[in-house]
């Protein structure tokens, strides 16, 4: 008998966790492939994408949801599709929102974002992490594609995108200019290009890595912001990324944002600002070796920020930013 109910809570156990086939429906209202979904995850079960497109409005009870995709489509407007894909048809602030107090994976497929939503919304979370996870939007008809405006809690929000393409949204790639910041994440081989309003944008936030990213074309927008309050943000690295395309690289406008920036290049068009930095406060930014085609440093006076870049072949926007940042420049 004891044997049974041992194998019995085994199976239990075992099922509630067990992966799930989510069946393709071809329903274009997306009911029938949310309800689907939100069924698996009320039942502990991780809902698996096996390869075709869904329709969903907004699911916002899922942990985890793997796909047989992920393909990095980049080159959407040329017919490149995932083969895993789930189309947002409206109806909820985000297509995926991990839920609040929870940690999250979503990895293996791409969403496209109904008008108005964001692919995933990140809210009171500690842990979400997407790899060989897109989100492109062709109508640039949704939101951010990483909405993280109403992050809360002290710290440790881990964000970690790992890969993956975030391209066309109608707003930012990825807005954490909100709420408690973003802090103690890392980007790292991701894709950010031609999101509307820019491609991430950073409030408050500590102890962020961003590593080995592709940036670009913004073309009047800005590739990275950095904006939050006095005493808010820095600690941070910005290292081995190509921005292409940008207004402005990485704009600075947090009075007292501090890190660590090298290894970075930069190229852009006549028909952008082509700046790689734009310091627009009293910032602490040690810079290795940073290349740009166009003007490197831009910096706003009446501030008195303390640099340090290695560079041997500096360019300045104008003769105020030659002032203030020429003599922290060396080769």
């Amino acid at each position: 008998m004891k044997l049974i109910l041992a194998l019995a809570f085994i199976l239990i156990a075992t099922t509630a966790n067990a992966a799930t086939s989510i069946p393709v429906s071809g329903d274009h209202s997306g009911v029938t492939d949310t309800t689907a979904i939100t069924n698996a995850c009320k039942k502990g079960q991780i809902p698996s994408l096996n390869g075709g497109v869904y329709y969903v409005s907004q699911i916002t009870n899922c942990r985890v949801i793997r796909g047989d995709g992920g393909l990095p489509a980049y080159f959407w407007y040329e017919g490149e599709t995932d083969v895993t894909t789930v189309i947002g048809v409206g109806g909820g602030r985000g297509v995926l929102t991990c839920p609040a107090g929870t940690a999250c994976r979503y990895t293996g497929f791409t969403v496209n974002p109904g008008p108005g939503q964001a692919c995933v919304v990140m809210d009171g979370v500690h842990g979400l992490q997407l790899d060989s996870f897109n989100c492109i939007d062709p109508a640039a008809q949704g939101g951010d594609c990483i909405d993280a405006r109403a992050l809360s809690g002290n710290y440790n929000q881990l964000l970690k995108v790992i890969g993956g393409v975030f391209i066309h949204c109608g707003g930012w790639g990825l807005n954490a200019s909100e709420g408690a910041g973003l802090n103690d994440s890392f980007v790292i081989g991701a894709n950010f290009s031609n999101n509307q309003l820019g491609n991430i944008n950073v409030g408050a936030g500590f102890g962020n890595v961003w590593a080995n990213n592709k940036i670009e074309d913004t073309y009047a927008s800005n590739g990275m912001v950095f904006s939050g309050p006095q005493g808010t943000s820095g600690d941070s690295v910005i290292v081995g990324n190509v921005f292409d395309q940008n207004g402005i690289d990485m704009q600075f406008t947090s009075p007292d944002w501090y890190g660590v920036i090298t290894g970075n290049i930069s190229c852009t068009s006549p028909s952008a600002q082509g700046i790689m930095f734009s310091i627009e406060g009293s910032n602490f930014i040690a810079g290795g070796i940073n290349t740009a085609c166009g003007p490197t440093y831009r910096a706003l006076a009446g501030f008195a920020p303390f640099l340090d870049f290695a560079d041997p072949d500096p360019k300045y926007f104008d003769a105020t930013s030659q002032t203030i940042v020429g003599p922290s420049v060396h080769n």
